[in-house]
């Protein structure tokens, strides 16, 4: 055997090595990148589902009436507005806006939001809808709380109507109450109360 010939095929061995090293590295980021992603959906998903989170939605779903008419008249109407709903209603919706955050920048897939969040997201946006409006037109700007109005209207283009959405809400409304309520009925008694005086 020639000599060139042996370099040759040394060279080929070579090729086809590094070649096996980066199919091996590329299946180990892709797998580190899974891991990573599996991670932050899981983080998301602990978050939504946290007791006060979920509270807050229960609270939210039970007394929409309360936010229904906010954007029509808005500097009066959120200034009648309970604290404790105020509370509650910032709760649900910042929580919602981080994750539409992560999913608007193409960190997480919206499908993997929307197939297991779209009726807490498609109920919690059409119950605050006005108040995020009448928020922007009064205390911040046009873009407030924009990554949930994302998610919502994305969660109600795909999955369910905005009429299913007031029909279960109208339910919810009928339904019992919760922890999280009692504290949010008696601050509406309270506003009312004060109202009258």
């Amino acid at each position: 055997m020639s000599l060139d010939l042996l370099a040759s095929i040394a060279q080929i061995i070579e090729a086809i090595a590094v070649v096996i090293t980066v199919i091996y590295a590329w299946g180990q980021l892709r797998a580190m990148r899974h891991e990573q992603l599996l991670g932050a959906v899981w983080e998301i998903f602990r978050e939504l589902d946290a007791p006060e989170k979920h509270e807050a939605r229960n609270s939210v779903y039970r007394h929409a009436a309360l936010f229904k008419d906010l954007d029509h008249n808005p500097q009066a109407t959120l200034a009648k507005l309970p604290e404790e709903a105020e509370r509650l209603a910032n709760v649900v919706s910042s929580s919602f806006d981080r994750v539409g955050y992560v999913v608007n920048r193409g960190l997480i897939p919206l499908s993997l939001i929307l197939e297991g969040f779209h009726p807490s997201i498609a109920r919690s946006w059409v119950a605050l809808e006005p108040y995020i409006k009448a928020l922007r037109k009064t205390r911040y700007h046009p873009k407030h709380e924009q990554y949930f109005e994302f998610l919502g209207t994305e969660a109600l283009a795909r999955y369910i109507s905005r009429e299913q959405v007031i029909r279960e809400l109208d339910k919810w409304a009928e339904s019992g109450s919760s922890s999280s309520d009692v504290a949010l009925t008696d601050d509406i008694q309270a506003t009312a109360d004060n109202s009258r005086e």
